[in-house]
């Protein structure tokens, strides 16, 4: 008896209150049957928009046939090594984590094609619930980290779409945290007596004149530990500020490190003014440090 091909129309999931389909695409090249199951979609509408989408792209030869590739394997092996090169280090680490830690324990035995948006709002709330695999704090992560989490997810499945791996991004169709909920706590500065206060109690510390260029220039932690003394015109009472200094993972996966990021974002110095107290400091660091030409620290290796 010969099967009979699915219905094409949309149908609502009681159980989630989303719309599925399941559609029939004809013969592959193999001689196999073709079918195509997609879920997680708001409406109705939106459930027939992308069934016709599916339907256009079988005519025009551009749809992608499923792989057994799992949604981990796919981050991992494929994603990372790719983007790798396009990142700061730091950057690149910090995705790496969170794929690692995150995604890939909880989602990332899903086949790649069956990832939706149900599944990811799903995932994105579990981790609000209980994604926390440290600490003392409350058990659910930070709004904040997994719209992060959210954005990394958003790039891997652009990709994934441009590498025909996949017809649409699923991140699309998913319910991450809010900007709303998601925005950077307030920032609370010191004020200035605060400043001046702290800047005395550090007085005959080894830290005392690196605290001091900090306070009195607004530098980056990093801008200020990758400063040398070639970069430094204390005449002219300027700093050019051209490196950083960014903890990273260490070459044995144990411990982090500071490396220096032989660049700035947009690849030109930043030269900042320096008043008189700041060069005076200066002055007399460099007697103790002449031999380095490190302001603060001995040199470390060296990123692209």
């Amino acid at each position: 008896m010969t099967r009979r091909a699915p219905s094409a129309a949309p149908k609502k999931d009681e159980a989630t209150g989303t719309w599925r389909f399941v559609v029939d695409l004809g013969q592959g090249a193999d001689g196999k049957r073709r079918q195509a199951t997609r879920r997680g979609f708001p409406t109705k509408k939106a459930a027939q928009e992308e069934l016709d989408k599916l339907r256009r792209s079988v005519t025009t030869a551009t749809y992608v046939p499923p792989k057994r590739q799992t949604l981990g394997d796919y981050l991992t092996a494929d994603w990372l090594p790719a983007v790798r090169r396009e990142l700061a280090a730091s950057t690149w680490e910090s995705y790496d984590r969170n794929i690692r830690v995150h995604v890939v324990p909880r989602i990332g035995g899903v086949q790649l094609q069956q990832v939706d948006g149900a599944l990811l709002t799903r995932f994105y709330g579990d981790l609000l619930d209980s994604g926390r695999k440290r600490g003392n704090q409350s058990p659910g992560l930070k709004a904040r980290t997994v719209r992060y989490m959210h954005t990394i997810l958003s790039g891997a499945f652009d990709d994934a779409v441009r590498w025909q791996r996949l017809i649409v991004n699923p991140a699309t169709r998913a319910t991450p945290p809010s900007a709303g909920e998601s925005k950077a706590p307030e920032m609370r500065t010191w004020t200035g007596p605060q400043v001046r206060t702290f800047l005395d109690l550090c007085e005959g510390d080894r830290y005392a004149p690196a605290f001091a260029f900090l306070a009195l220039t607004g530098c980056r932690r990093g801008e200020c530990l990758g400063l040398r003394w070639s970069d430094v015109d204390l005449p002219a009472g300027t700093a050019a500020i051209r490196q950083s200094v960014i903890p990273l993972t260490k070459a044995s996966g144990k411990g982090r490190e500071g490396r220096i990021v032989a660049r700035t974002k947009t690849d030109r110095a930043r030269v900042i003014e320096l008043d008189a107290a700041t060069v005076a400091t200066l002055r007399k660091w460099r007697r103790y440090r002449r031999p380095r030409s490190s302001l603060w620290t001995r040199a470390t290796r060296t990123t692209g």
